[in-house]
């Protein structure tokens, strides 16, 4: 990675890709470290860090138990191991309602998110099912645990019903055990909606709620357990909401997937591919393009469903019907392609065929 320029731009969106083992995710630890420690120490162009993650192997530093002091410091880490790398599916919405209880926020962020949900199928209200942390059941503390609901479209109100269990939950004497979420006229626990709405959700509330002028927000492969429609959706939302503070802020997203790099704008955003030796920033440029373009554009695959391979294989089976002499020739291109295909492959046969040929 010595020849790849890292530099983290202001005021624009950077995709980083390339193939496994490249470093994209060690490129988003090492920035999310060093900023993390000037930002604390006052030195960075940014006032707070986001990291987020579609994976539970991001490397992000981790965060201080107390959540209040995360906040103090800028450091927002909405990952799946906050604790001795052990994986809790509950812990980025303990983190957000901390950010909810300890900074302020307008109803315009909860508008948007309010929005941003139901554009998902979700209702924009959660239930919170707060129970005693470890030990303090005993302690001669009175405190009323169980539920209470966040209407996101009443926010300024319904937040100030839960400053209540502000000083408990610091303090750590009662925490979130439950977060429900509202569809289909129903109400979900966390773990029994899908890991891509889990991811979805997060996205929105995190991103929603913590940006302000000058974020750093980080974004590891967001594109997981994701369907292909909402790949593109939760990248079109992200940019959504970065959009208005971009001018102070930079957002940095490493992914795989031409459906995320083709929803991200080209206006003013740049791409690297760290499988290239000396690679460099250059201009966002593939936006709108559909994903065989990307594939071969950016990522340097063809697939076995692209226009050209398509095109490739009927030419091979011209030039044997036409007997033109041009056999050899296009299935020296063909191959080329390095395409592989499966038996069940409606291409396999006409494939099989053209390299099985004697030519004359």
């Amino acid at each position: 990675m010595e020849n790849i320029n890292l530099e983290v731009m202001p005021g624009s969106l950077q995709i980083l890709t390339g193939n496994n083992g490249t470093g994209k995710t060690r490129i988003l630890s090492n920035i999310s470290s060093k900023e993390k420690a000037r930002i604390k120490n006052g030195s960075s162009k940014y006032n707070r860090l986001i990291c987020l993650s579609g994976t539970v192997f991001e490397k992000y530093p981790k965060p201080d138990k107390d959540l209040t002091k995360n906040i103090k410091d800028g450091y927002y880490y909405f990952g799946y191991k906050p604790k001795n790398n052990m994986f809790s599916e509950i812990a980025p919405f303990r983190v957000f309602i901390s950010l909810l209880l300890n900074n302020p926020h307008g109803n315009s962020k909860a508008e948007i998110a309010a929005n941003l949900m139901k554009e998902i199928g979700f209702e924009p209200k959660i239930k919170l099912d707060f129970r005693w942390a470890r030990n303090n059941k005993e302690k001669n503390i009175e405190f009323d645990t169980g539920v209470r609901e966040l209407d996101i479209n009443n926010f300024h109100s319904s937040i100030q019903e839960l400053f209540s269990i502000k000083k408990p939950l610091n303090e750590e004497i009662i925490h979130l055990s439950k977060i429900y979420f509202y569809k289909d006229g129903g109400d979900f626990q966390i773990s029994d909606l899908s890991s891509g709405e889990r991811v979805f959700l997060l996205t929105i509330l995190s991103l929603c709620f913590s940006i302000d002028e000058h974020s750093l927000i980080l974004f590891d492969e967001p594109e997981n357990s994701m369907h292909p429609s909402w790949q593109e959706k939760i990248t079109k939302i992200a940019c959504l909401i970065f959009e208005q503070y971009r001018d102070t802020s930079s957002f940095i997203i490493a992914t795989h997937s031409p459906l995320v790099v083709s929803s991200i704008p080209n206006n003013g955003n740049k791409i690297i591919n760290l499988s290239e030796e000396y690679g460099d920033w250059e201009d966002q440029s593939l936006s709108g393009n559909n994903s065989d373009s990307i594939l071969k554009e950016h990522f340097n695959l063809i697939s076995a469903r692209s226009s050209e391979f398509t095109e490739a294989i009927q030419l091979c089976l011209k030039s044997l019907l036409t007997d033109s002499g041009s056999f050899i020739e296009e299935r020296e291109r063909l191959i080329s392609m390095n395409v592989n295909l499966n038996k069940d492959d409606p291409l396999f046969d006409a494939y099989e065929t053209i390299m099985n040929h004697e030519a004359n």
